[in-house]
């Protein structure tokens, strides 16, 4: 079974029951792999593009998300509106939330395989910057989902991934990595804005 798949079998749970601590944990866990995310991306933008991730951002954050990317309406670095905001419902945010984050899991995973077929130097950033701690959060709300008995999506399989976007050329991979990314730090600002919305609600 794949790692996405079973979260907790490679990332520590929370052992909380209250549904505010649970939210919290959710919310606590976002935020430090937002700051694991926020650490490499520089390191990832100078080695691949030879400019810092301020500069990557302006000329490529209007590239459009990869097709088989969770639609993800946030703009990197700004807020959601309000009215965004009271639309969120937490069992549709918790299916949600899950089946995003395990997309992503299966772009970091191939991000990893990119880099072992071209030989890179950013395997461990990528298997411990990013792929340890998007467990790390799945981990938790699958623990919360669980808890509250909230039915989750089916689970995202390896074959969502478009077969294009297995091979390529260097920069199409760098490409690829950096749209991957970027919409990983998206996600992550989503989920921790849409839980903490939640979690002010109860």
């Amino acid at each position: 079974m794949e790692k996405w798949m079973i979260p907790c079998g490679h990332a520590g749970s929370s052992k909380n029951s209250n549904q505010i601590d649970l939210i919290q944990t959710i919310i606590d866990q976002s935020k430090r792999s937002l700051v694991m995310i926020d650490t490499l991306k520089d390191k990832f933008a100078i080695k691949t593009f030879g400019s810092n991730w301020t500069d990557v951002q302006e000329f490529q954050g209007s590239i459009q998300p990869l097709s088989w990317f969770p639609k993800i309406e946030k703009e990197l670095g700004k807020p959601l509106s309000k009215e965004e905001l009271d639309k969120i419902e937490l069992n549709t945010l918790l299916k949600d939330s899950y089946k995003n984050l395990q997309i992503i899991a299966v772009a970091v995973d191939q991000m990893i395989s990119d880099e072992e077929k071209r030989r890179g130097t950013l395997i461990e950033d990528y298997r411990k910057t990013i792929e340890l701690y998007v467990l790390s959060v799945l981990c938790e709300i699958q623990t919360a989902s669980n808890t509250l008995n909230v039915a989750r999506h089916k689970d995202v399989e390896r074959t969502i991934i478009d077969p294009k976007d297995k091979n390529g050329d260097d920069t199409t991979m760098m490409t690829r990595h950096y749209l991957i990314i970027r919409d990983y730090l998206r996600l992550l600002e989503y989920i921790i804005e849409c839980y903490e919305h939640v979690k002010s609600k109860l």
